[in-house]
Parts: structure tokens; sequence; C-alpha cells
């Protein structure tokens, strides 16, 4: 059942999606071509012109297309749970945490083809593929050269805990808003301005409950977070313990949209 909720979810969302980053790489790809044409010395001055327009309109619709996807992203998830497809939704014969678990699969798969896209799109304008060991040097400057790593598998583990932090984060910032929105619609007015609260209180509660475990573990010695980071387990500790906060806080977030789309849902 599961596999069929993620697949409606694709054709629902992802599909979309998807047609967005053709797009945006056939816009890269044109990008490319016209920076080409206004290198040439022989171009006519009126041509030039209207190339140089033509190219600020595409680079425009180029960083448009990124706040497009997640708002689309949105708009799905309040018409499928809050609006009028909501009561079709909620009365389908599937448990709420399948319908929600499909869409934290796709809200992975979204994330991470974000990752893959627009780093090859720069590629694709810049004419330099480089940018991939531009990012794995800018990695490896943060955890090696300033915290002096020397180990080589440590090493690889504190990258990989690095990039799933990057990673989970921006799934959290998502899943933060589904809550809220939904903790918002438990209420039969004002919704949007109450979720726009609930999201500034869940923000501030996970801050400052991260802050105090860090502090907590750091007193009991469990990691010296205080201390020079010169070693590799000091590193993945702390990444790691990171790493699980945002973990536990997706989990949360997850609990309370279900049990408010299971109880005491308001639609639309």
């Amino acid at each position: 059942m599961l596999g069929k909720l993620i697949k409606n979810d694709y054709i629902n969302r992802m599909k979309t999606i998807f047609l967005i980053y053709a797009a945006v790489i056939a816009d890269s790809v044109g990008i490319l071509i016209v920076r080409q044409w206004l290198e040439l010395d022989t171009l006519p001055q009126m041509l030039a012109n209207f190339l140089g327009l033509t190219l600020g309109v595409m680079m425009i619709a180029f960083f448009i297309s990124i706040p497009v996807v997640f708002f689309i992203s949105f708009v799905d998830y309040q018409k499928r749970f809050f609006k009028d497809q909501g009561y079709l939704t909620h009365t389908l014969p599937v448990k709420t945490s399948s319908l929600l678990g499909a869409r934290l699969i796709n809200d992975i798969v979204l994330i991470v083809s974000i990752a893959i896209v627009y780093p090859l799109c720069g590629c694709i304008i810049a004419k330099d593929f480089s940018v991939y060991g531009n990012i794995y040097d800018l990695v490896t400057s943060f955890v090696l050269d300033d915290m002096g790593i020397a180990d080589k598998a440590g090493f690889a583990l504190a990258v990989f805990l690095f990039l799933a932090i990057m990673l989970v984060s921006t799934v959290l910032v998502q899943w933060h808003f589904n809550a809220a929105y939904a903790l918002g619609h438990m209420h039969a007015e004002r919704r949007r301005l109450l979720s726009v609260v609930y999201y500034a209180l869940l923000y501030i509660i996970y801050e400052a409950f991260a802050s105090i475990v860090m502090v907590v573990l750091d007193y009991a010695g469990v990691a010296n977070l205080s201390e020079d980071a010169s070693t590799i387990g000091v590193v993945n500790i702390s990444f790691g313990i990171v790493l699980a906060l945002q973990v536990l806080s997706i989990a949360v977030t997850f609990i309370i949209t279900k049990t408010v789309c299971q109880k005491r849902l308001n639609l639309e």
C-alpha cells in the first residue's frame, strides 16, 4: 500500500516538479548559448542588447524556479490534506501515518533531486563541472583543515554526516512547516495566522532543546564540545548528535501532523 501511496504522491506533485527540472536544464543550456553569443566581437549592437535582455530574463527564471518548486510542494500539501480534497484524503481506507509516510519519502526525494539538479545546471551555465570538486574541497576545508582531522576513514564518516545534516535540515524545515500548518487547522478561525505562530514556537522549542542537550552532554563529558575539536571522534560525535536531534525533531513533527489530521482537523 505504501508503494501505491508514494506513486500517487509522485503523480500529484513530483511529476510536475520533474517537468520544471527539465525546463530548468533547458534554460541553463540556453543561458550558456546566449553567453557564448555575447562573447562574439562581430555581434551587432542591437542584437547584443536583445540577447543581453534575454539572458537577464533567463537568469531570473532560473532563480525563481527554486522557490516555485517548494511552492508547488506546499500547494499540493494544502490541497490534499486541508482543502476540499482533504475530505477524500482523510476518508481513504489507509492509515494517516501511511499517507504522511509517503509524503515524507517524496520530500527526501525532492531535496536530493534539488541538490543534484541545480549544481548540475550551475555547471552547465559556467561550462565548468569542477563545482562538485569545489564543494568537496569546501567540505574538506571545513572538516579537515579547521578541525585537524587526519584519519581518512573517520574523515569519510565526518563528510557523510555533514552532508546528511544538510539534507535532513532541509527536510526538517519542511516538516516544521507541515506540523505548524496542521496545528493551525485545529482552530476554526485564523488558521494561517496561527500556523505562523505555531511555526515560530516549534522552531524556538527545537533550538532550545538542541542547545540544552548539547550543554548537558558537554557537561557530562560525553563529548568535549567546548574544547578544540582535534580528534575525529569528537567531530563525528558532534555531527552524530546534531543529526540525531534533527531526525528526532522530524519524528516529533510527523507525529504532531498525524495526530492533528486524525483527531482535531478543521478543513478549509
